[in-house]
C-alpha cells in the first residue's frame, strides 16, 4: 500500500530542492527588500540560508540565579550586554540559534509594516527556553516564525496559546512568556557592536502568579522602563522603573511595593560582560568615587569572564534609607575544570556605613554550589565555611 505521506514529503523534497536557490547571491539589502511575509522569512530565507548553530549551544551552561545559558563558544557580546546577533551578523555568518532567527525575522520585515515584536518564552524544565517573532492579523490573532520550520504557526491563536504550542512542540511546559517590542530599533544592525540589547524594550510578562505590563520612552540616549506589575486577580502589587543605557550595561532603578509601602532603589554599576580581548583591565568610578580596580585574563578568546556589582538601598515609607545590600558577581572560567562563579552578598542591615553579615558562594560549571561562606558580624572573617 502506498505510503501518502511518503508521496507528499518526496513531492515537497523534490518542489523544495527545485526552489533552493532563490536567496543564493542576494545581498542583505536584497534580502530584506524581496521577503514580504513571516512564511518567506522563516521557510524561505532562513530554511534555505540559515543553520541552526548547534556549536553556539552544546557547551552552554547555566549561570546561577539566571534562567538564561551562557554557550561557551558563542561570539562575544556588546559591552552594554546585548547577546543577540543583529540579522547582519546572522547574514553573515549563515548560522544562529532561536533568538538570531526570530531577530532575523523581524528585521526582513521592518520595511513591510510589521512590528517587531519579539517573544521570549521559558521552559518549567531547567532547560534554556525559545524566542521566536510573534505577529498579529488584523483580528489581532497571533502566529509566528523564527530559526525552525515548525516555528512557523499561522495567526489563529492568542498569545498564551501560541507560546504554549510552541513550547509542546519541544516536548516542555511554559512557565513565562515575556513579549518586547523592538520597533523603534535598527535589527538590521543592532543596537551595539553587531548585537541587539532588548531588555528595555519589555511590554509585557507572563509567569505563574503575576502579570507585567511595561512602557518605555527613550530620554537623553538612554531608556527609562516602566512597569507595573500585578497578581492574577489584578491588584497591582509594584511598580518597577528602570533606567538603560543603550551604550553601557548600567542600571539604575526603583520599585515601589504597595502591599508594604517600601522602596527599594539600586543601580548596577558596572558590568564587562564576556572578555573580547584576551586581557582587559577597568576602572569604575561612581559619583567621583572608585569602586573597584580590576583585571580579567582568559586564555583564549572564546573563554567568558564577566563581573558585576550592584548597590541596592531599602526605603521605608517615608523615604529613609534604613538598610543597604551590595550585590558583587564574578564569572571568571580559564578552562574546563576551574570554578564557575563566585557571588558575594553584603548587608549593611541599620544604614551606618559598615556591613554587618556576608555571604560567600561559589559554585562550578554546572551552576552546583560548592561552598558557602559566612562573615556574621562583618569583621571580615569567615566564621562559618560550609562545604556542599
Amino acid at each position: 500500500m502506498v505510503n501518502l505521506k511518503s508521496i507528499v514529503a518526496a513531492l515537497f523534497l523534490t518542489f523544495a530542492q527545485g526552489c533552493g536557490n532563490t536567496y543564493n547571491n542576494k545581498t542583505l539589502e536584497e534580502v530584506v527588500s524581496t521577503v514580504k511575509t513571516v512564511k518567506e522569512a522563516t521557510l524561505g530565507f532562513i530554511g534555505e540560508q540559515i543553520n541552526y548553530a548547534y556549536e553556539d549551544t552544546d557547551q552552554g551552561i547555566i549561570l546561577p540565579f539566571s534562567d538564561s545559558p551562557m554557550p561557551s563558544n558563542r561570539l562575544p557580546p556588546a559591552l552594554n550586554g546585548a547577546e543577540i546577533q543583529s540579522f547582519r551578523l546572522t547574514f553573515e555568518r549563515g548560522r544562529g540559534v532561536c533568538r538570531d532567527g526570530a531577530i532575523a525575522v523581524a528585521a526582513m520585515l521592518q520595511d513591510d509594516n510589521f512590528p517587531s515584536f519579539y517573544l521570549s518564552l521559558g521552559y518549567c524544565s531547567d532547560k534554556p527556553g525559545h524566542a521566536v517573532f510573534p505577529f498579529q492579523n488584523d483580528k489581532k490573532m497571533w502566529g509566528s516564525g523564527g530559526i525552525n520550520a515548525s516555528d512557523y504557526k499561522e495567526p489563529t491563536h492568542t498569545l498564551e496559546e501560541l507560546a504554549r504550542e510552541i513550547v509542546s512542540d519541544h516536548e516542555e511546559e511554559l512557565c513565562e512568556l515575556s513579549l518586547y517590542d523592538l520597533s523603534g530599533i535598527n535589527l538590521v544592525e543592532g543596537t551595539n557592536n553587531g548585537r541587539v540589547l532588548i531588555g528595555p524594550f519589555l511590554i509585557y510578562r507572563s509567569t505563574a502568579d503575576s502579570e507585567f505590563f511595561c512602557t518605555t520612552r527613550k530620554q537623553d540616549g538612554n531608556y527609562l522602563s516602566n512597569c507595573d506589575i500585578s497578581n492574577r486577580e489584578g491588584t497591582l502589587l509594584r511598580t518597577s522603573f528602570i533606567i538603560y543605557s543603550i551604550n553601557f550595561f548600567e542600571e539604575y532603578g526603583e520599585r515601589m511595593d504597595h502591599n508594604t509601602g517600601h522602596r527599594v532603589v539600586w543601580n548596577v554599576l558596572e558590568r564587562s560582560a564576556r572578555c573580547q580581548n584576551p586581557t582587559k583591565s577597568e576602572r569604575k568610578y561612581y559619583n567621583g568615587e572608585e569602586l573597584m580596580d580590576w583585571t580579567l585574563t582568559t586564555t583564549s578568546y572564546l573563554d567568558t569572564c564577566q563581573e558585576n556589582v550592584s548597590n541596592m538601598d531599602i526605603l521605608n515609607d517615608s523615604g529613609e534609607v534604613t538598610a543597604t545590600k551590595t550585590f558583587f558577581y564574578q564569572y571568571h572560567r580559564k578552562s574546563l575544570d576551574s570554578p564557575l562563579s563566585l557571588q558575594t552578598i553584603s548587608s549593611d542591615n541599620d544604614h551606618d556605613g559598615f556591613y554587618d553579615h556576608i555571604i560567600q558562594m561559589l559554585y562550578d560549571l554546572e551552576g552546583n554550589l560548592l561552598t558557602t561562606n559566612f562573615d556574621t558580624n562583618g569583621d571580615g572573617t569567615w566564621d562559618i565555611i560550609r562545604d556542599n
